[in-house]
């Protein structure tokens, strides 16, 4: 028994590793991110508008790699094009095309995945294209839109 604790101390040991690893990532992650969030808000447009996209992609992608194992390239191919496709809609001012196009992706996804993980795939999508969608409907309110992301970002 003397023998099998010093394991599990050693596993927690390597856990405890693990977490602190993780979570400077996540703190290094944040300071670089945050500046390049907060100026892409400021400037508005594009920028902003390609930061999102950017951020729904990978999301998309963490969550596909997770959920749609076998369907994950096609099904990431969907909805990343999608995404774009939406980003670049909104850039024009053509949020009921865009969201019109989300929805498309959605049966596309949802006829591309495996019918264990279809749901799944398609609430990616749908968590993806928040992502991109709302901050930029948000930001895109002339008067109070840039004030109402830092709000945003600060609640976060």
């Amino acid at each position: 028994m003397a023998g099998v604790q010093p394991a599990k101390e050693n596993s927690s040991g390597l856990s405890s590793l693990a977490g602190r690893s993780n979570l400077m990532l996540r703190v290094v992650s944040s300071l670089v991110l945050a500046p390049v969030a907060i100026a892409a808000a400021y400037f508005g447009g594009i920028a902003f508008i390609a930061f999102w996209a950017i951020a729904g992609i990978a999301v998309l992608w963490e969550w596909d790699t997770l959920v749609c194992t076998h369907d994950r390239n096609t099904v990431l191919a969907t909805g990343a094009v999608t995404l774009v496709c939406a980003a670049l809609l909104l850039a024009i001012d053509r949020p009921g095309i865009a969201t019109t196009l989300i929805v498309l992706g959605l049966f596309a996804v949802a006829a591309l995945g495996s019918k264990v993980h279809a749901a799944w795939c398609v609430a990616g999508l749908v968590y993806a294209a928040a992502i991109v969608i709302a901050p930029v409907l948000l930001r895109s309110e002339p008067n109070l839109g840039f004030a109402a992301i830092l709000f945003l970002f600060v609640i976060v």
